[in-house]
């Protein structure tokens, strides 16, 4: 038995240093979220009786590092997919107790010194710093985050990241 927040706070850290990495980003946590972001991709997620979204924010300067310091199409190709990515995995963290949830498309915003703020205490920010710059990850959902979830029957278990499904 897990509660939501459990669920979230295991599996949105851990996938975000595992999808920087990936692209050469090595990240580490930080306390509090200090930075003002340039681009936001957000995707929106719904489920029976909740819904919510998942951002991914980033500094201009680990946009120019993943994309060797071009301005380009792929840098919001690769900031939405990142947003698609830890959502994803947050999806299949939470199949494995009976949450299911539909995925919307990612949407990604630009701004100058875009700040994340949450007066209403729901929202779930991660923070992070790298030699690049900062990024942040931040969940805003009306669900109960102390609902307490219980592991869904074996045949109901979603097939682990990377496994191929042959029918």
């Amino acid at each position: 038995m897990k509660t939501i927040d459990q669920i979230i706070k295991n599996t949105i850290p851990h996938a975000a240093q595992i999808i920087l990495m990936e692209s050469g980003i090595d990240i580490s946590e930080e306390e509090e979220n200090k930075a003002e972001y340039d681009t936001i991709s957000v995707i929106g997620f719904s489920g029976n009786g909740f819904g919510g979204a998942l951002g991914f924010a980033a500094e201009k300067s680990i946009l120019k590092a993943v994309n060797n310091d071009e301005y380009s199409t792929l840098r919001e190709g690769w900031i939405g997919e990142v947003s698609n990515q830890l959502l994803g995995r947050l999806k299949n963290a939470m199949l494995a107790y009976g949450l299911e949830f539909q995925v919307a498309i990612p949407m990604i915003l630009h701004g100058l010194g875009i700040q994340i703020r949450d007066q209403s205490g729901k929202i779930k920010c991660f923070p992070n710093t790298s030699e690049c710059g900062r990024s942040c990850v931040w969940l805003d959902a009306n669900w109960d985050p102390n609902k307490q979830l219980y592991l869904a029957a074996a045949d109901q278990q979603p097939q682990h990241e990377g496994d191929t499904t042959i029918f």
